[in-house]
C-alpha cells in the first residue's frame, strides 16, 4: 500500500496527489525520461507549487511509490496541470486528493526535515540560496557571507583610522 506523500517534494509544496490503481489507464501520450531511460507509467502523481519566489506555475511531479520525483512537467494553473495529467493517465481526475499544504507549513517541514541544508544565520532554505558553506557546528549561505564581508570591510575602514585600535 502506498502512503500519502510528505507535504513537500523537491522543495515544492504539495497541493494535491493521486495514487494510481487499476481504474487509471496510462495512455502513453506523454513520455518521461529519467537517467536517459524511458520511465513509462508511474504509480504516483503530485501537483505542487514552489515554496519560494513568485512562481505561479503548477508542477506535475511523476513519482515512484516512495514519492521520489522521477520527472516533472508544468502548467500555468492547477486546472491545466490536472488536464495534462488526465491526458497521460485516463481516469486520474477521480483520484486527486487535495492536500493544499500552505507555504508556512511547507517551510516548517523543510526546516524540520532538512535542518542541515539551512543557513544557521538567516534560516534561508536551499532553493533561496546559491551556496552553503558548512563548518563544524554551523552553516552560512552566500548572502550572509556577503553581508559579513561587507561589515568586516566597513569595520576595517573604521579600525584603520583609529590609532588606539589593537595592532596600531
Amino acid at each position: 500500500m502506498i502512503n500519502a506523500p510528505p507535504p513537500v517534494l523537491d522543495f515544492a509544496r504539495v497541493l494535491a496527489f493521486a495514487i494510481l490503481d487499476e481504474s487509471v489507464q496510462w495512455t502513453g501520450r506523454q513520455t518521461l525520461f529519467h537517467g536517459g531511460k524511458e520511465v513509462g507509467p508511474v504509480p504516483c502523481l503530485a501537483l505542487c507549487k514552489n515554496t519560494w519566489g513568485n512562481h505561479t506555475d503548477i508542477l506535475l511531479f511523476h513519482c515512484n511509490a516512495e514519492w521520489e520525483v522521477l520527472g516533472a512537467s508544468g502548467a500555468p494553473s492547477l486546472e491545466k496541470a490536472q488536464a495534462s495529467a488526465e491526458n497521460a493517465y485516463r481516469g486520474i481526475s477521480a483520484k486527486w486528493v487535495m492536500l493544499n499544504t500552505s507555504e508556512e507549513d511547507a517551510r516548517e517541514w523543510i526546516r524540520h526535515n532538512c535542518a542541515d541544508m539551512l543557513c544557521s544565520f538567516c534560516d534561508r532554505i536551499p532553493p533561496e540560496i546559491k551556496q552553503l558553506v558548512h563548518g563544524e557546528s554551523a552553516a552560512i549561505c552566500n548572502y550572509c557571507l556577503s553581508q559579513l564581508h561587507n561589515q568586516m570591510e566597513d569595520n576595517g575602514k573604521t579600525t584603520d583610522n583609529n590609532p588606539t585600535s589593537p595592532g596600531n
